[in-house]
């Protein structure tokens, strides 16, 4: 079904990325060691990963970051560990370092210094049996940049150069702060690694209205077309926002669903521009006052410094706002084309209207 609350787990649930789904298999399938899944947020990278995932053969194992966002690095060390070891055991594969990993297993603590050389010769021993068995190891990693403050792209720079037969696929929604860690920004570990990159998309104005009229054949309803209209309208081509409406209009009414939908995704994205806020109080009335004035209307870098002039009452360097502007793109709230920065997701709009003001 198209609709629902959550990412598709499997390809006939998805729609609008036949093209995606192919070239992330081809890049699995193919001699590509690094591979970044990209895209806004709720544009579907999650649903993606899934259902590829869902199709390869066992030798794989996918790990969504969220599970271990602000751990250390020795904790995160200790999460890939135990995902490995699981995986080992299941494929008979442990040999020389079974009493090791049992010993983590066990809660004996290890430093980061004596964690790296277990990880790595867990895959080392992987790698080699895919070698033997001339199959690929696949690491899926969602959400891939919550790793960053743990270094562990460090380790998966090593894992690229060392390991012939092992593969990641990296997916992220903050794309400034995964292209960092997948080796855009020439700080990064993974920095000069070939890699293969992957971006999902918006749905078009008719592609939005296909996939509303297509999930609601499914479960054998037809609305009004001015329902339908009405709620791409409202919604624009978020992949996650249609798919919430229409899970919520199958058992309520149009307004209902519409209401309820930009309610909760209105509460969500406050959520997420909140935890964005948790480390930049100091400058929060400058980022909101920027949401604030784009949520009007897209604007150039001058319109934006004389706005944010304007409300601070003071002068604004040109630093400090390329780094304002460059926070809130990174994070996906802002996006610039055509030497112009905009929002193009209704709710966020909705969320920020009126912040700063």
């Amino acid at each position: 079904m198209y609709f629902g609350v959550g990412p598709k787990e499997h390809k006939k649930d998805l729609y609008g990325f036949d093209r995606e789904y192919a070239e992330l298999c081809e890049a699995v399938s193919s001699q590509n060691r690094l591979i970044i899944v990209r895209g806004l947020r709720r544009t579907g990278k999650t649903s993606l990963l899934n259902s590829v995932y869902a199709n390869l053969p066992p030798s794989k194992i996918f790990i969504d970051a969220r599970e271990i966002s602000g751990k250390g690095s020795s904790e995160v060390y200790s999460h890939f560990i135990t995902r490995l070891s699981a995986y080992m055991r299941s494929r008979n594969i442990l040999h020389n370092i079974a009493g090791a990993i049992s010993s983590v297993e066990l809660g004996v603590k290890l430093s980061v210094q004596r964690q790296t050389p277990l990880l790595s010769a867990m895959l080392s021993e992987i790698d080699a049996q895919a070698g033997k068995e001339k199959k690929t190891f696949c690491i899926f990693i969602d959400e891939a940049q919550m790793l960053k403050q743990s270094g562990f792209d460090a380790f998966l720079a090593f894992a690229y150069d060392r390991f012939k037969n092992t593969k990641t696929v990296l997916a992220g929604s903050e794309i400034g702060l995964l292209d960092e860690f997948a080796g855009e920004s020439s700080r990064s570990p993974l920095y000069g690694r070939v890699k293969k990159t992957i971006t999902t998309r918006k749905f078009a104005r008719e592609a939005s209205l296909d996939f509303l009229r297509r999930g609601f054949a499914q479960a054998g309803k037809k609305p009004a077309e001015a329902q339908v209209e009405e709620a791409v309208d409202s919604l624009d081509g978020t992949a996650g926002w249609l798919s919430m409406y229409g899970f919520y209009a199958l058992s309520e009414s149009h307004a209902s669903a519409l209401a309820k939908t930009r309610r909760e995704g209105t509460k969500i994205v406050k959520e997420e521009i909140n935890a964005f806020m948790v480390q930049r109080r100091v400058a929060e009335r400058q980022y909101l006052a920027i949401l604030s004035a784009l949520a009007t209307e897209p604007l150039a870098w001058s319109k934006i410094r004389n706005y944010l002039e304007i409300r601070l009452g003071r002068g604004v360097s040109d630093s400090r706002l390329f780094a304002y502007l460059s926070a809130l793109e990174s994070y996906g709230f802002i996006e610039k084309d055509g030497g112009r920065y905009f929002i193009s997701d209704p709710l966020i709009k909705e969320a920020v209207g009126g912040s700063g003001r």
